[in-house]
């Protein structure tokens, strides 16, 4: 994403940052949303899980896990797995209404960033819990906001649109 609007491919990209200090490219302007996220587990209400106040990765390793196939979280359990043992990983999916539909029917847990939970029926309902993971290396917030080129032909408009969304 940060390429296609460096390269101009693209006029607005939407991304979160893991690292808020990560720099980008000089010419590209990023637009908080103001809104910081963290990491949690989610699990089906009747878990054990499900009433702890937080837990850490070493709470959480002997579970079965329905995962987020993405990039990100493929590498982070990669590196679960060299700390602890394999991970019982029973389903893999791109589309989190599968992952939380098969959290709430207590297929396993999930490990999600608060922003996938916001205003979230699954959890608004109590079908699944959010208990925040703590710990290295999870322990930073997730920044999110648009990025746009300095200059670019649409950038007036592309602000006025980040400035709508933030509302």
């Amino acid at each position: 994403v940060i390429d296609s609007v460096n390269q101009g491919v693209m006029d607005l990209g939407l991304i979160s940052l893991f690292n808020p200090g990560d720099k980008l490219p000089a010419n590209i302007i990023f637009h908080s949303f103001h809104y910081e996220g963290n990491f949690n587990i989610i699990a089906s209400k009747d878990s054990a899980l499900a009433f702890s106040k937080e837990l850490q990765l070493v709470d959480i390793k002997d579970y079965p896990f329905v995962m987020y196939e993405r990039s990100y979280f493929n590498n982070l359990i990669e590196d679960l797995e060299k700390q602890y043992e394999p991970i019982n990983v029973i389903l893999r999916t791109k589309n989190s209404e599968v992952i939380k539909r098969a959290v709430s029917e207590g297929v396993g847990i999930s490990l999600v960033s608060s922003l996938m939970l916001k205003d979230d029926p699954y959890l608004e309902s109590g079908r699944i819990v959010a208990i925040p993971l703590t710990g290295y290396p999870l322990n930073f917030n997730i920044l999110s906001g648009g990025i746009y080129s300095n200059g670019g032909n649409q950038q007036r408009l592309v602000k006025k649109f980040l400035e709508y969304v933030e509302v």
